[in-house]
């Protein structure tokens, strides 16, 4: 019944946007979005929202609903986890409404990729200045991709996992050197 239009961290880490909508159709008439729950990767739970979850619930009856927090609403200073997003609507459907078309919560997981593909950036521009690919890069990018997958999926405690052993604040930037040589230039 309800979807996310877009889902996403700002850049800067400084905003998380949730533009949560119910799906058309002609069984959602009398629901509208009832609002959005997010945990922290250290409160996910496999069974739904967490008791610690943050609640942003709507008091008005609308379709399409556009969120945009500040870290200051979830109590951190900026948005560098890995977060799951539940939206859920309000209302009742049809009657008539198919089985599986009465689901009235999503959930989604969202994160700031730009650190990421920054520390990436720094092994791309080592490819111009060598002839052979950086082994760093390689692991770097797999990394990335193993976190994109296990979110894609479903598998949101590996996800967890992966955000944890490998990105990390301190482990974020660590051992990237400039020039494909190691001498530090480019």
């Amino acid at each position: 019944m309800v979807e996310f239009k877009q889902l996403k961290v700002t850049r800067d880490g400084k905003q998380l946007i949730a533009d949560v909508a119910v799906k058309a159709g002609q069984w959602y008439d009398n629901v509208y979005v009832g609002g959005i729950m997010i945990d922290t990767m250290d409160n996910y739970l496999s069974a739904g929202p967490s008791s610690h979850s943050f609640n942003f619930e709507l008091d008005t009856d609308e379709k399409r609903h556009r969120f945009v927090l500040d870290p200051s609403e979830l109590g951190i200073s900026n948005f560098d986890e890995l977060y799951f997003v539940y939206a859920y609507t309000k209302g009742t459907p049809a009657p008539d409404i198919p089985c599986g078309k009465d689901v009235n919560m999503v959930l989604t997981p969202v994160y700031n990729p730009y650190p990421f593909y920054q520390n990436l950036m720094d092994y791309i521009k080592q490819l111009g200045a060598s002839c052979c690919v950086p082994k760093g890069f390689i692991d770097a990018l797999l990394k990335l991709k193993g976190l994109e997958t296990a979110c894609i999926t479903g598998n949101y405690t590996d996800a967890i996992l992966y955000f944890k052993k490998f990105f990390s604040k301190i482990k974020r930037y660590a051992g990237i050197r400039k020039g494909g040589c190691s001498c530090g230039k480019l």
